[in-house]
């Protein structure tokens, strides 16, 4: 685990020198809120979606 964390805090030590990790920063900060979104909104949508195909199941 230390080593992990000594991994990271190099990486975030290159990037504060090197401006285009900062962009790519933002960028993948923006991604994972984009993905917890869908997750979000996926979830909400597959439980409907969920109810909707068990009461056609049950019809047949």
């Amino acid at each position: 685990m230390l080593a992990i964390l000594t991994q990271i805090h190099l990486w975030l030590q290159l990037l504060r020198v090197d401006r285009r990790g900062v962009t790519a920063l933002e960028y993948a900060m923006i991604v994972a809120l984009i993905g917890m979104v869908v997750v979000t909104a996926m979830t909400g949508m597959g439980k409907g979606f969920a109810a909707t195909i068990n009461l056609s199941a049950s019809e047949l």
